[in-house]
């Protein structure tokens, strides 16, 4: 009967040392400040857009294109309800106004590029570093329909 007790007495210290040193190490700590200084990706998809490719005031065809957009939170706390519509403007700006790309031959080394000058126009005008990585879902060039003339 005696041994029973030193060994409740025993096992009832080595627990409630276990419990001080692990308080004492922070191990079931919540971790909130390190939450705080973590960048919170997120992720939006700029849908399906429509540029129309302009050649002597007519277009000569469509590029059709969706995006997803990774970025930061944090810096865009204040512009995270309008950061998908800047998005969605910049890329259309980007693709509208880029004459350099033949987008009916379009080359891998192109759309990289348009991603990279897509990236820095969203960086500039949020003026923080908070796009982290631009991706394309979908990429298309359509030729403009051409309607067959009735005759009368």
């Amino acid at each position: 009967m005696v041994k029973l007790i030193i060994v409740g007495v025993w096992g009832a210290l080595i627990s409630v040392i276990t419990f001080v040193a692990l308080s004492q190490s922070q191990i079931f700590a919540d971790g909130s400040g390190l939450e705080a200084t973590a960048p919170k990706i997120e992720s939006i998809s700029t849908g399906i857009m429509r540029v129309p490719i302009m050649a002597d005031q007519m277009p000569s065809g469509y590029v059709l294109l969706d995006l997803d957009v990774e970025y930061d939170r944090q810096p865009l706390a204040d512009m995270a309800g309008k950061f998908q519509s800047i998005a969605i403007d910049e890329a259309f700006r980007a693709v509208y106004e880029n004459m350099s790309i033949d987008y009916k031959n379009a080359k891998k080394t192109d759309l990289s590029g348009l991603l990279k000058i897509i990236g820095e126009r969203l960086n500039k005008r949020l003026s923080s570093g908070a796009v982290k990585e631009l991706r394309i879902k979908e990429f298309m060039f359509v030729p403009p329909r051409n309607a067959p003339k009735r005759q009368l």
